[in-house]
Parts: C-alpha cells; sequence; structure tokens
C-alpha cells in the first residue's frame, strides 16, 4: 500500500472546506475481502455504489502532534461484480480548536486491498469542491475560538445533486492533485483508531413533528422542536420554498452565557421548490431551534441522532425516585460529553480538560460497557505522546499548545491512572504514563516546613467558587499523586522510586497535620478566613486526618458549601471514606436538588444554569451511590477481588449492577422487619468479601453468592 498518496485540490485549501471525491474501479467478482485504511484532516462521509457506507468517519487531530488516525474498514459487502464507484465527501476544519489540531492543508489517504487488487489515493482519483458549502458573509458570529469546527452553511443553488451515484457524470471534474512530499509529511504517521465507529440511527421524528408537518408560514418564525433528551444529533428538514430563504439550526446550547462565544449553528439557504437537507456536523440539546423565514413551508423536520458507541453496562435503582434520577441524569451527562474524546461539554468547547476526564473514567467504571474505556485510554495515550513531544505533561490534549498546565488537574490525573489501573489491571497503560508522572511529580519543591511550593502553572486554577483553600488541596493533591506514583513504582518493580514516594508523602503528610485549627479542621489560607470544605475533603482523602478526632471536618464537609459541581464528588467521598454516608447523601439532595427537579435531562456546570447545560464533571454522584451506597468497590488490582460494604442509609431495596472486565457484579439489597437480605451475583473468576451495614437495632441479615 505503499503506494498512497494524500490527495486534495490544492487550489482550495481555506479554513471550511468541503471537497468531494471518486474513484471508479472493476471487479471480476465479489470480494472476500476488502480492507481499507481511511485517514483525513478533518472529517469524511464513505459511499459505495451510492450507498452510504460510513456517516461521519475520521477523529480530530492528533494522538501526537505528528499524526494522524486512521479508520480501518471492510467493505467487501458494498462492492459487487463488474463497476463500482467510491465516492467519499471530506469536510477540512482548516483551524485548532482545543481539541484538535490542524496538519495546515485538507488531505485524504485512502488505501484498500480488494482480494489482492490495490486501490489507493492518487492523481487517478477524481475530485471537485463542493460548492453549495458556503464560507459566512463578513461580520457573520461564528463558533468561539474553543471550537475547531465552524458553522455548516449551505447553498442548495449550488448543489452537485447525487454526484456519489454510479451514473453521475465526473467528466468535468478534475484530477486529484497530490501534496509533495514535504506536504506529504506534514499529515504524520498514521495511528490506528481504537476507539468505536459512532453510532447512527435513521431519520426520526422530533416529540412534537406531527405539529409542524404541512405548516406554511406567514411570517418569520423560530420552530422548537422537541427531542426526547439531551442528544447528539444532525438536523434534517423537508421544505417547499422559492429560492434564496435562509433557515438557521440552532439548539438551546448555542449560547455560551460568554459576551460574543456562540456554539454551533447550520444555515440552509433554499433553492426554488420542494427540497430535502441534511446538515452533517452535529449539534446538541433538547430543543431543535429552526428559524423558518416567511413564505416557506414546512413539509417535515426530523433528526438523526448519533452518539458514541458505548451501551450502558451498570445500574442504580431504589426506592428513593430522587436518587434514581440523579444517577440517570449523571449517566446522561456523561454519555453526552464522549465522542472524538471525552468533553467538558459538547456545544462550547468539546475539549479535552484532564481534570473532567479523571471523573467522567471514574464514572464509566461503574456504569458503561468497555468500549467507553477505550476512549479514556485514547487520551491517555494522546497525553503520554504530546509529553513526549514537548517534555510537558499538558492538561487539554490534543490542543497544539507545547505547554498548557493547571496543576491540580494534573495531579488529580495521575491519581487517575492508578485508579484505572486498580479497576482493570492495565500494565501497558502503567507503563505508558509512569515516566510522565515521576517526571511531573519531581518538578515540585518543599519548603523547610515540609509543605509544597505553590506551583502556578498557566492558570492558577483549583475550582471555580469562592473561598478555595489552594494551599490545602495542593499538598492533598501532591500527596494524593505521589501515593499513585508509588503504587505505579511498586508493580513496575522500582522499589527505589516507590520508597522515595511514599517518604515525600508522609513528609507532606507530617507537616499538614502541623496545619490544623484549634478545632481541629484543616486551615492554611482563605479569602473567607474559615476552612473550605474542598480543602478539608482533600485533607482526608489524602489520609492527613488519620489519628485525629474528626468532628471539625465533618462539620465543615455539612456545612460549609464553596464547592462547584467539580470537586463536590470529592466531598462526597470524602464524606462516605469517613463512614459518613448518610451526610453525603443529605448533602447530595440538597445541593443537586435544583438539577434533579429541573425537567433538563442533564447536570450543569454550575450550580445554576449561566453556564454549560451538560458538564461531564457534574456526575460525581453516580459514583456515590454505585460505590459507597451499593458498597460495590474494587479491592484488589485489575478487578479480580470486590468488596460488597453497603450503606443503605434511609433505603429499603436497593438493586446496584458495575460493570468488571470480567461481567457484571450485581448487588440486591432488601431490608424488611423480620430479616434483610443481600443477594450478589458475581462472575466467578472474582472473589468477594462482604461486610453487611450495621443498620437497624437488631437487624439480621442473609447473605447469598451466586456466580453466573
Amino acid at each position: 500500500m505503499g503506494q498512497a498518496k494524500w490527495i486534495w485540490k490544492r487550489s482550495e485549501n481555506q479554513a471550511n472546506t468541503w471537497m468531494c471525491f471518486v474513484k471508479d474501479f472493476s471487479c471480476d467478482a465479489r470480494p472476500d475481502r476488502a480492507v481499507a485504511r481511511i485517514a483525513v484532516d478533518s472529517k469524511y462521509w464513505l459511499y459505495i455504489n451510492g450507498r452510504t457506507v460510513l456517516f461521519e468517519g475520521g477523529l480530530k487531530r492528533g494522538q501526537s502532534p505528528d499524526s494522524v488516525y486512521c479508520d480501518e474498514l471492510d467493505l467487501h459487502k458494498y462492492i459487487v461484480p463488474g463497476s463500482n464507484r467510491i465516492a467519499i465527501l471530506v469536510w477540512y476544519f482548516g483551524k485548532n480548536g482545543f481539541s484538535h489540531v490542524s496538519s495546515g492543508r485538507g488531505g485524504l489517504y485512502f488505501a484498500a486491498d480488494v482480494d489482492g487488487q490495490e486501490i489507493v489515493s492518487d492523481s487517478s482519483w477524481r475530485v471537485h469542491k463542493n460548492e453549495a458549502y458556503i464560507c459566512a458573509p463578513e461580520g457573520d458570529t461564528g463558533p468561539n475560538f474553543r471550537l475547531s469546527e465552524s458553522d455548516i452553511r449551505y447553498d442548495a443553488s449550488l448543489e452537485l445533486g447525487e454526484w456519489y451515484a454510479n451514473a453521475y457524470d465526473l467528466s468535468s471534474w478534475d484530477p486529484a492533485d497530490e501534496w509533495d512530499a514535504d506536504e506529504q509529511r506534514a499529515f504524520g504517521k498514521l495511528v490506528k483508531r481504537e476507539i468505536p465507529q459512532f453510532r447512527f440511527s435513521g431519520l426520526k421524528d422530533f416529540l412534537n413533528a406531527d405539529r409542524v408537518k404541512g405548516r406554511h408560514l406567514e411570517e418569520d418564525a423560530v420552530v422548537e422542536m422537541h427531542l426526547p433528551a439531551n442528544v447528539q444529533f444532525t438536523p434534517y428538514l423537508l421544505l417547499d420554498a422559492p429560492a434564496g430563504k435562509v433557515v438557521t439550526v440552532r439548539t438551546e446550547n448555542y449560547y455560551t452565557n460568554a459576551p460574543g462565544e456562540y456554539g454551533i449553528k447550520s444555515v440552509y439557504i433554499t433553492r426554488d421548490s420542494t427540497q430535502a437537507y441534511e446538515s452533517l456536523g452535529w449539534l446538541n440539546g433538547e430543543r431543535a431551534l429552526f428559524e423558518v423565514p416567511s413564505g416557506v413551508t414546512v413539509l417535515d423536520l426530523r433528526y438523526r441522532e448519533t452518539e458514541y458507541a458505548a451501551d450502558p453496562a451498570g445500574s442504580f435503582l431504589c426506592d428513593d425516585a430522587f436518587l434514581n434520577q440523579l444517577w440517570e441524569k449523571c449517566y446522561r451527562t456523561l454519555h453526552i460529553c464522549m465522542r472524538d474524546s471525552f468533553m467538558d461539554c459538547p456545544n462550547r468547547e468539546r475539549a479535552q480538560w484532564w481534570g473532567d476526564v479523571n471523573i467522567q473514567m471514574q464514572m464509566l467504571l461503574y456504569c458503561m460497557d468497555e468500549r467507553a474505556a477505550k476512549l479514556y485510554e485514547k487520551g491517555v495515550w494522546e497525553m503520554t505522546e504530546w509529553y513526549g513531544a514537548t517534555g510537558n505533561m499538558l492538561t487539554v490534549v490534543p490542543s497544539g499548545l507545547t505547554h498548557f498546565e493547571l496543576p491540580f488537574q494534573n495531579l488529580a490525573g495521575i491519581a487517575g491512572f492508578y485508579t484505572y489501573y486498580l479497576h482493570t489491571g492495565n500494565m501497558e497503560l502503567v507503563r505508558k504514563v509512569y515516566p510522565m508522572s515521576k517526571q511531573y511529580v519531581l518538578l515540585y519543591q518543599t519548603a523547610e516546613d515540609g509543605l509544597v511550593v505553590h506551583r502556578e502553572g498557566s492558570w492558577d486554577w483549583p475550582d471555580w467558587g469562592e473561598h478555595a483553600d489552594s494551599a490545602v488541596m495542593e499538598n492533598a493533591w501532591y500527596c494524593l499523586a505521589l501515593d499513585a506514583c508509588a503504587g505505579m513504582a511498586e508493580v513496575l518493580g522500582l522499589a527505589e522510586d516507590a520508597a522515595g514516594f511514599k517518604e515525600k508523602a508522609d513528609r507532606v503528610r507530617r507537616a499538614m497535620r502541623k496545619t490544623v485549627t484549634p478545632d481541629s479542621a484543616f486551615y492554611i489560607r482563605t479569602d473567607s478566613g474559615l476552612p473550605d470544605d474542598r480543602g478539608n475533603a482533600l485533607a482526608v482523602l489524602a489520609r492527613f486526618n488519620e489519628g485525629m478526632d474528626s468532628a471539625a471536618i465533618l462539620k465543615v464537609l455539612t456545612e460549609t458549601e464553596n464547592a462547584s459541581p467539580y470537586m463536590e464528588k470529592y466531598v462526597l467521598d470524602a464524606l462516605c471514606e469517613m463512614g459518613r454516608v448518610d451526610l453525603a447523601v443529605a448533602r447530595m439532595k440538597k445541593r443537586y436538588g435544583p438539577m434533579v427537579e429541573d425537567s433538563y435531562s442533564t447536570l450543569w456546570e454550575l450550580w445554576n444554569k449561566e453556564s454549560s447545560l451538560n458538564h461531564g464533571w457534574s456526575g460525581g454522584p453516580l459514583i456515590t451511590m454505585s460505590k459507597y451506597i451499593a458498597g460495590i468497590s474494587v479491592a484488589e488490582p485489575g478487578g479480580r477481588r470486590y468488596t460488597v460494604a453497603p450503606h443503605p442509609c434511609h433505603l429499603s431495596h436497593i438493586r446496584c449492577t458495575v460493570p468488571t472486565h470480567f461481567g457484571p457484579l450485581s448487588v440486591e439489597i432488601d431490608r424488611n422487619a423480620d430479616e434483610s437480605r443481600i443477594l450478589v451475583v458475581h462472575p466467578r473468576e472474582i472473589s468477594l468479601a462482604v461486610d453487611p451495614p450495621d443498620g437497624k437495632e437488631h437487624e439480621k441479615w442473609n447473605i447469598t453468592f451466586r456466580t453466573m
């Protein structure tokens, strides 16, 4: 396959360009095998013999500064004896963002082995710019700078028709241009895509579809269409209209609540008569807002749902409707923040911030199948490859920056690497991240008093919200990262490294125990002059409070509410680790109450609706419910041993399932006046220790195990 070239139309290389490619070939018989490798900058849609084969292929660049992701597809069932036509539509973003690094040129790479016949991208392909996709006019409001995608504007008067069909006449199309040797190298090495292709439904009716079909507009209107939940989707319209009418599609997530910063919209300019159009760039929301001008008849509005191809493999159900609804909202929030990478939010940034990813990873371990874990591993490989290229551990990857560091998020990510190993036993990941993790924690210095010398990084950000005790948080995050490095060093057989990390952590712990207030809460400095819930929560998780009376810490964790939804996860963890799951549930109900009571299907970035309405870091309560209330936690690396130690609190009935590497592990808890029961159903490869709760006075527990 060495003859394949990166091809394009050299004269058309501006941002937001859409290019059509066609290759005709013949086969004597239907092939048994036709494996193709396809790479683009930036996205593509694949057709064979007029049939859609792949709707949105490709991944944003790149695993490293000098690489591009490559799809491998078996195309044999689409190829017929005789003449065949491969057609590919490529969307070239042409700009960097917080989740994509442009190569600086549009390009298609194609190499297929069709039963020994090589079909490769070269100048024998025909190419034509799809001029129906037009650039925005001067002064138009486009997406904010974090997004690599542009708005999609389509002028139907310029459309090519069914250019991908076998009968389409290509005589006016040009031969493709092969980029020269230096330009070929700019795309970088091919890296095989390891995550699944995205999942797409057929076209679906909106929930209120019947209200708009056949509606003729006498004046301009915003037609609001309802989706079943906050989903990723592509909008479709069927109209009868005169030429030149402009229809704009947004969602309720278009406005980011920051002046001049918007999400993505789709714009369609009509031709005369009846016409159908589907915008290929995905949006997200619960409501699709079609801005339709007067004189247009809306025959139909539909949508195609799309999502990362992973399924729920965990669940939580109990006799408290609030907790059930919160768990489901956590899951929905996680799933819609998955695409090319984990995202902080699917509308404003689509960026892989590592503090967010660390929480999302812990969530997926309790609720999704192993395909979701592939997305975390992809992010880890990206982080380590960019570290290898730049010498820096980056907080947002792949952003194209050679240095961008939020120290607290990096330290949290290092702690998360070891958490992931405990659940999965993935030694390849440990070997990959250990050099970077070691290098990063060794950047830190400690002062004479044993405390960490503050590291500002690129952005001195501990959390949203006020009154953060950043010094306590920093020392705690540092210790948690040191503990993770020590654990990784031990499994790698690096005893000297492990001992060094433990000694550093012990020194910080001894120093931190001297910072407690007279009433025994942790405090160094806040602008309120009072202890912080985030600092004290991390102090508990870093084991600063061992051997101490923790009453004052509990008071801070129950009465202080400085944490944003990002850090709230760690406050809940700390309460649970202190054995006060009941207080964690009470706090959860109070703080998440407005989100659960609100009709919106996902959880917000902040405690109010003034920012992103879907933020992956807000889903921490899912972990609280599955890990602490149902009590299912991993006990040995690789997930071969689990502990079941429920804390049912006020609940009488709990059904919880978590995914493991060996299959689902389920716990059923039923409590009544005569006898309480725990049924554990687990894969035979997993051993268990069950610790029944103290529960009600004189409560008797019947524990049953069942293997599967």
